[in-house]
């Protein structure tokens, strides 16, 4: 319990840092998925769909700071057979973490890496009638 509480002591100082930025983000994303299985190429059609995340910046210093993301999305497409369709939905979870310099007090330039997780894969078979 002492160490939980040291833990939420030292997290909590770094939390008070005006140093510290938030925000949250919710937008569009438009997905299509390549499928190459057998010795033959299939393009997914496209899915649209949601994402909504957290965002979070610390300032190293004056021009710079480390930026990271969580993000969740939802992916996939459909696949066209001979008699129905195959709809695959990917849920994701997106973690970028970028290396960001301020150009000017407006104007950033970041790059990183960005770690994605498929959590949920489910393919339904629709049958035309």
């Amino acid at each position: 319990m002492r160490k939980f509480l040291l833990l939420c002591t030292i997290v909590g100082s770094f939390a008070l840092n005006a140093q510290i930025k938030y925000g949250f983000k919710v937008g569009y994303v438009n997905s299509t998925l390549p499928v190459n299985a057998l010795n033959t190429s299939v393009n997914l059609s496209s899915r649209s769909s949601a994402y909504v995340g957290l965002t979070l910046e610390h300032k190293l210093s004056k021009k710079t700071a480390i930026q990271g993301d969580f993000t969740i999305a939802g992916l996939g497409g459909e696949i066209p057979y001979y008699t129905g369709r195959m709809d695959v939905r990917l849920t994701t979870i997106l973690i970028p973490v970028s290396f960001k310099f301020y150009i000017t007090d407006s104007f950033a330039a970041l790059g990183g890496y960005n770690l994605g997780f498929i959590t949920k894969a489910v393919g339904e078979y629709n049958q035309e009638k």
